[in-house]
């Protein structure tokens, strides 16, 4: 079963991914345009509305992303008589948002899932507390019965062993086992004389 902050980060990933390598870019390459053609009357327009798709990271786009949308709102006469869409602006503030929901959604997984991994943590190290406890007693408790404490060794001293993978699950009949893997041993084939 997958855990809350897992979910979240699968979402996270599947909503942030298209906002930056699809949707907005048709939005910011109007602003562009549209600010390339107003800067014939205001030439510091052009400064403004530089896009580049090599944002390095998602603060750098949404930075990006924010800044040109805020320029366009403040502005908005001059660009909107040299052509832009004002359903373009809107929809780039409401993908925008989307975007900021994704990464705010994304940023409460982490820190859930680095919040669930520090309590696991306290968890097992209790565990463990709680097992050496457990040891001395039943050494004491077996201590003039070498069978039973040699049964309670043997008992409290189990290795967990890996899961199994798909690859030696699948190993073919007689392949050698890789490194670390370890299989049950098989029957012989009856030798005919």
């Amino acid at each position: 079963m997958l855990s809350t902050s897992a979910i979240a980060a699968a979402i996270l990933v599947r909503t942030r991914e298209p906002a930056i390598t699809g949707a907005p870019d048709a939005h910011l390459d109007h602003l562009v345009a549209v600010a390339q053609v107003a800067a014939r009357e205001e030439p510091e327009l052009a400064q403004k509305f530089v896009w580049t798709r090599q944002a390095s990271t998602y603060l750098g786009f949404r930075a990006a992303a924010r800044g040109m949308e805020a320029e366009a709102r403040v502005r908005k006469e001059l660009p909107v008589k040299h052509g832009l869409s004002v359903q373009v602006l809107d929809n780039l503030t409401q993908t925008l948002d989307q975007f900021d929901a994704a990464m705010a959604q994304g940023s409460e997984g982490r820190r859930a899932h680095v919040g669930a991994s520090a309590e696991l943590a306290t968890v097992a190290n209790e565990i463990v507390q709680a097992v050496r406890v457990m040891d001395g007693l039943n050494r004491f408790r077996f201590a003039g019965d070498p069978e039973s404490l040699a049964a309670w060794e043997s008992a409290s001293n189990i290795a967990a062993s890996p899961p199994p993978t798909a690859s030696s699950e699948l190993a073919p009949e007689g392949a050698p086992p890789t490194a670390g893997e370890i299989r049950p041993a098989r029957e012989a084939a009856p030798v005919e004389g």
